[in-house]
């Protein structure tokens, strides 16, 4: 796969994602969702889930039957979500109200810490080897037909959530 020096460059090429791409739906034209029930079985987070407890309370918001990743929201000063993908070593994390409302903040740089808790999600979850995506990169057009007419969707799609139309 594509280069590996540098946390930002770390499987962060277009070949690296339709490798992970291809090795988990199988055929772009025509993808097929088998992976999701086997990461399930798999449970490939719960070392991850575990050390995120030690932050607060953690609700495993997981829907196999919308999303291709796992989701967990924690509640500290605000809410926090975490969702690790099924498709390869991808997370994205989005900050929310106190109240789990407003607007949903991504969080992907060290400079956009506002809270101590957001800190140390980011640092859980990039000790655990996974590339958290930028907003850029979650906005970048990948050749998979996720749906039917749509040549091609967003890799946040992809990764994360196949029918959002979110980035």
């Amino acid at each position: 796969m594509g280069s590996r020096k540098g946390r930002d460059s770390k499987y962060g090429d277009l070949a690296d994602y339709l490798e992970f791409l291809t090795r988990s739906y199988g055929d772009l034209d025509d993808p097929k969702w088998f992976f999701v029930r086997e990461a399930m079985d798999r449970n490939p987070y719960s070392e991850l889930f575990r050390e995120l407890s030690s932050l607060g309370a953690v609700i495993d918001d997981t829907d196999i039957n919308c999303d291709v990743c796992f989701t967990f929201t924690i509640q500290s000063e605000q809410y926090l979500t975490v969702r690790l993908s099924m498709v390869g070593p991808y997370a994205v994390v989005f900050a929310s109200g106190s109240d789990g409302h407003g607007p949903l903040r991504l969080l992907e740089t060290a400079s956009q810490y506002g809270t101590t808790s957001e800190a140390l999600i980011i640092d859980i979850v990039s000790r655990h080897n996974l590339k958290i995506l930028s907003e850029r990169e979650l906005r970048r057009r990948i050749p998979i037909r996720l749906r039917e007419g749509t040549p091609d969707s967003s890799l946040y799609a992809a990764f994360f959530e196949p029918d959002s139309e979110a980035f």
